[in-house]
């Protein structure tokens, strides 16, 4: 699209698949040449969403630079010099490629100046080069497992409540005394429950904006036993008033009824409100407003003797009377709503506090804690202090996915892009209203999609700038998602109206539906109405649908009214067919599903159908959601040997392992009873084994397990394994080498729910999540569980802060934000407001969702859709359960795909358009295009090889060779570091170093007494005898070891010792082992890189150590 002017700040709006990485890259390649400074580069922040965003961005610009440089993309030149002259610029192509080349050969040899990072890593620099104001030291780790943290900081605030003196002890005290008073109550109302049960949500609050924007003084304020004990009393009063007041105004009603003499003209049918209105007890039990409050004629009948002026006056009398009783109602809600969680919410300073002592303790801080950190800090500053403390200056800042930025992330960074634009530079938004997934995390699309252009400092710099066109999918599948997602204004009034149906006939409320109604539409006609227009023309894709209307009884709904079986079923059988029938490979398929238990599910199912009946050879599942350790019958089996060598093994872990063993699987019956079959013997061997392990430190005793165990039991099992023992060596590290006390911390912290991450291969479908989708593009897209709840059960009812904007009034209330947890009896309270925001908020995270999914897919896309149905055959109707299809996209659909889905109508699989295109694996076999996404990733990991357990054993190798040869490879490791850290000088210098650093591998056993020393003088001799080795080794000018090179294709290269010398330069590799023919195409390609990087002379020699000494390899 044509820029009309140039301004500073240009706010990419770019719909999925339009090119968002491509334009942000050709940007950052632009804005890094324009100055004919090679190092113009290092001038520009890019900060990205995730690591594979990253990833991704960096090798683009690596390629498109190395493009340009060879010229051999002409789109790209065009288009690179078309942005330069739109800058008044008329640059040669030969001068783009010289500019090009060198900022490409600047990045390869400055590549830490090269800034593209995610948003957490930038803001995780910004703090820690602030650790020194901050008193906190330099060897602090970063913990990921927010979570976690919190749950150790509340556990240790409730074990130092007995502790304390003085003030400290007092304030103990008044905690001790407000936490219980908690779990009285609440184990009043909802039966047995711990204090650790209701206070882990409120931990989770710690890391959520609306406490972390509150400042230091208004956090410290919550700490105050004394205010809050004021304030919940003052609520308390005001509630308890407001009660009274509901049944004071409705006796006055009844009173003022009853002395005209009309009572007998009240309407029965309201008798049994009239009695609960007048009950203090009843009324605290009511959840909505009542039609004697809300329909004033209607609580008399035709006999009310009246006409006229007298009946109006009569009517507008008794009118206010109850209108006055429902005020009274709704304001005792309100208090309630505030009250619900004051109390537990009240303690979350407390814990916040106890977790910066942990922090301070430990040494650990959770990577969130950066930005709360930064966020207090910029209070009443600017922050440019910081950056000058960070040493760098940044002219340009491109922010991508900024529909997934936080309002805290953009507090830090909106100084950054202000200063840029300010100063004549250039810097760059990019998001998608239509693909804000994360709100869950802190994301808000409403500062893309309004509040950057209105910002009174940046908004008069903005240009907005629309991607339309999609080179992802096929015609189709984009014209299916124009018109299904294009469409949605005037939608939206059925929904809402049974949403907020608690609302109705309450005049004060109307504006409620109006404006939710109002803010759909407009969300509708400026994010979904965009039109998209495909670019792959010459392909051609469908979307199927298949349609199952369920009557009651077929299935058990869960609270919501839905079940998953038979989505699944689909999903597994759909899979099946496309392979076998189609030919479609497994890697081009992908199962997109909404929750990771969705995605378990799957997985499971897809499993035990190929162990039934194979799909097709060498067929896997690759899921980074539903592969969970829980699954694995190999981790099971090794946790229960833990368990049993720690003294904490019950009979179902010793079973398990008497079972696997082929021993009886009763075993652990006998053992109980003093009995034994006739393998008790071999049974007892196997756990006399196992507890022989007993003293053994945690990593051994895991290895051992495994070895005595027999596994992994297959291949397909071992990455569990491998997961599981990289989870062993982080809890070595942070907290205890017991392993009693790791078996406890893994039961405790739901190890069971780690997932493993497998290797793509051609013959493996990918099950995932949506947030894991985005950003990818497959082949196929299967979506069994399109059909979104446009709200959270109620099960899961998210809490907000909200402020009290109408209703009730009260000291209490005013100015205050309250946690509220978002139902839709709140609707009808003084934060009512916000929660209706929410729902809102909710249905367009439902919205955004389905976007994400149904855009992924290349060729194909298929959905599933269950109807759920509420009475009998041929008066069927769909049960009201607030459904994305069934409330707001249905008529869409049907119309999309040819009619035929209401609930009467049978089930039906169709196509759009009607007859659909060739199915992906059918497609000729000469077709060519962009390689896929996915096959892209295989290539690059095919050859990847994945880490071994420490101690693997094969049932036929023996103890000892398996402990040979991995003495064998950790020697070789370790001389192999010792070679890397060797310094350059004299030979003795050289030779008491290797003195020293091979005297310890003597020490821990891996060299023997006389190894040491022969190893020692072999080195330092063939170094003295080898020419090129004395010109690397001995003052040589300038010497590399052990360096990332970058290649043009995004990957890198690390040779052992590069020195560069009197025109020459020097590749040299070590090697420990017998000579293969790969090591000699090693060092080909090292040298080759080294020429293509304009060192000069590159001269290869690979130098076999206890071998056949040094040997040169002629270069190509």
């Amino acid at each position: 699209m044509a820029r009309k002017e140039n301004r500073p700040l240009l706010l990419y709006k770019a719909s999925a698949g339009t090119g968002k990485t491509y334009t942000l890259a050709r940007r950052f390649v632009e804005l890094s040449i324009v100055r004919g400074e090679p190092y113009a580069f290092a001038r520009i922040l890019a900060v990205t969403f995730t690591r594979k965003a990253t990833a991704e961005m960096k090798a683009r610009i690596v390629r498109f630079l190395s493009s340009l440089r060879d010229d051999d993309d002409p789109q790209l030149m065009e288009g690179i010099m078309g942005g330069l002259r739109s800058r008044g610029l008329e640059i040669s192509k030969r001068g783009v490629q010289a500019r090009a080349g060198d900022t490409l050969h600047a990045i390869l040899h400055e590549y830490s100046r090269f800034t593209v990072s995610t948003i957490d890593s930038f803001l995780k620099d910004m703090a820690t080069s602030l650790f020194w104001e901050l008193g906190i030291s330099p060897e602090v780790t970063v913990r990921l497992d927010e979570e976690q943290m919190v749950e150790e900081a509340t556990v240790s605030l409730l074990q130092h409540l007995a502790g304390g003196e003085g003030d400290e002890g007092s304030q103990h005290e008044e905690l001790y005394a407000h936490l219980r008073d908690i779990l009285h109550e609440q184990m009043a109302e909802r039966g047995k429950r711990t204090l650790l049960e209701e206070l882990g949500p409120v931990g989770r609050e710690i890391f959520r904006e609306p406490f972390v924007r509150k400042s230091r003084a208004e956090q410290q304020e919550m700490l105050r036993m004394e205010a809050r004990r004021t304030l919940r009393e003052l609520l308390r009063a005001e509630r308890e008033e407001a009660r009274h007041a509901v049944v004071r105004a409705f006796g006055g009603f009844m009173a003022y009824v009853r002395e005209r003499g009309y009572e007998g003209a009240l309407t029965g049918r309201r008798k049994g409100q009239y009695s609960k209105l007048g009950s203090h007890d009843e009324v605290d039990m009511m959840t909505e407003v009542p039609k004697a409050l809300k329909d004033v004629e209607g609580n008399f009948t035709r006999s009310l003797p009246l006409a006229g002026e007298a009946r109006a006056e009569f009517l507008a009398t008794v009118g206010a009377m109850l209108g006055e009783a429902q005020s009274a109602l709704m304001s005792k809600w309100t208090y309630d709503a505030a009250l619900q969680s004051f109390d537990r919410f009240a303690t979350l300073a407390h814990i916040r506090e106890e977790l910066l002592r942990l922090e301070r303790e430990g040494g650990q801080l959770p990577l969130k804690e950066f930005s709360v950190m930064l966020n207090q800090l910029r209070e009443g500053d600017d922050l440019s202090f910081i950056f000058e403390r960070m040493g760098v200056r940044y002219d340009s800042l491109f922010i991508d996915e900024f529909q997934d930025t936080s309002r805290l992330q953009w507090d830090l960074l909106r100084p950054l892009v202000a200063n840029s634009v300010g100063s004549g530079h250039q810097s760059l938004i990019v998001g998608d209203v239509k693909q804000s997934i994360y709100r869950w995390n802190g994301g808000d699309w409403k500062m893309l999609g309004e509040e950057v252009a209105r910002d009174p400092e940046l908004g008069r710099a903005v240009e907005e700038i629309h991607l339309e066109e999609n080179f992802r999918s096929a015609p189709e599948i984009v014209e299916f998602n124009n018109r299904l997602f294009g469409q949605l204004g005037g939608q939206f009034e059925g929904y809402v109206s049974s949403l907020l149906k608690k609302t109705a006939g309450i005049g004060e409320l109307d504006h409620l539906r109006e404006e939710l109604i109002a803010g759909a539409d407009r969300l509708a006609t400026t994010a979904y109405a965009l039109r998209d227009r495909a670019q792959r023309q010459g392909e051609k894709g469908y979307v199927e649908l298949t349609f199952r209307p369920m009557p009651p009884g077929q299935s058990t709904p869960d609270e919501e009214g839905e079940t998953e079986g038979g989505a699944v079923e689909w999903a597994t059988a759909k899979v099946r067919e496309l392979i076998q029938r189609e030919g479609v490979r497994p890697m081009d398929i992908a199962v997109i599903v909404r929750t990771r238990d969705m995605a378990r599910q799957v997985v499971a199912q897809l499993l035990a159908m190929h162990r039934a009946e194979p799909i097709v050879a060498g067929f896997s599942v690759v899921s980074q959601d539903g592969l969970q350790l829980a699954s694995s019958y190999s981790v099971g089996l090794a946790l229960a040997g833990l368990r049993i060598v720690a003294g904490l093994g019950t009979d179902i872990d010793r079973g398990l392992i008497a079972s696997f063993e082929r021993l009886s699987p009763h075993w652990a019956w006998y053992l109980k009873r003093g009995r034994e079959d006739e393998r008790g013997a071999a049974s007892r061997a196997i756990f006399g084994r196992l507890l022989e392990l007993k003293g053994y430190p945690l990593l051994d005793a895991f290895d051992r397990v495994c070895r005595l165990l027999g596994l992994p039991e297959s291949a397909a099992e071992k990455p569990y394994l491998d997961k599981l023992r990289d989870m062993l060596y982080t809890y070595m590290k942070g907290e205890s080498t017991s392993i009693a006390a790791f078996v406890q911390w893994y039961d405790t912290c739901k190890g069971g729910e780690q997932t493993i991450d497998l290797v793509q291969s051609e013959m493996s479908v990918n099950v995932l999540t949506v947030h894991k989708a985005k950003g990818l593009e497959f082949e196929v897209v299967l979506c069994p569980d399109a059909n979104l709840p446009l709200r959270n059960p109620s099960t899961m009812a998210p809490t907000i802060w909200a402020e009290s904007t109408s209703i009730a009034e009260s000291p209490a209330l005013d100015g205050r934000l309250f946690p509220v947890s978002v139902s839709t009896k709140h609707l009808l309270t003084g934060f009512g407001e916000a929660v209706k925001e929410d729902f809102f908020l909710q249905m367009v995270d439902a919205l955004n969702v389905l976007y994400v999914a149904f855009t992924r897919p290349r060729a194909a896309l298929y959905i599933y859709y269950e109807m759920r149905l509420n009475g009998k055959e041929g008066e069927y109707t769909v049960r009201s359960v607030p459904r994305i299809f069934n409330q707001l996209l249905h008529d869409t659909l049907s119309g999309l795909f040819g009619g035929g889905l209401g609930p009467n109508d049978p089930a039906k699989t169709c196509r759009f358009p009607e007859g659909g295109g060739a199915t992906p694996g059918r497609r000729a076999a000469g077709e060519t295009g962009e390689r896929r996404t996915l096959e892209r990733i295989a290539d690059r990991q095919g050859a990847a090889r994945r880490v071994d357990l420490a101690l693997s054993i094969g049932r036929n190798e023996d103890l000892q060779s398996a402990i040979n040869r991995r003495r064998a490879a950790k020697r070789g490791e370790r001389l192999h570091a010792i070679m890397a850290g060797c310094p350059t000088g004299e030979l003795d210098g050289i030779g008491g170093y290797l003195a020293r650093e091979l005297g310890r591998l003597r020490d821990i056993g891996l060299l023997d007494d006389g190894e040491a020393g022969d190893i020692g003088r072999e080195i330092t001799q063939t170094i003295g005898r080898e020419e090129a080795l004395r010109a690397s080794f001995i003052s040589p000018p300038r010497s590399l070891a052990e360096r990332d090179i970058l290649l043009e294709d995004g990957s890198t290269c690390r040779p052992d010792r590069v020195t560069v010398h009197e025109g020459r330069t020097i590749i040299l590799d070590y090697k420990f082992g017998q000579p293969q023919a790969q090591h000699q195409r090693q060092l080909r390609d090292y040298g080759r890189v080294m020429a293509q990087l304009g060192y000069p002379g590159p001269e290869a020699y690979l130098w076999y150590v206890q071998g056949k000494g040094l040997e040169r390899v002629a270069l190509d």
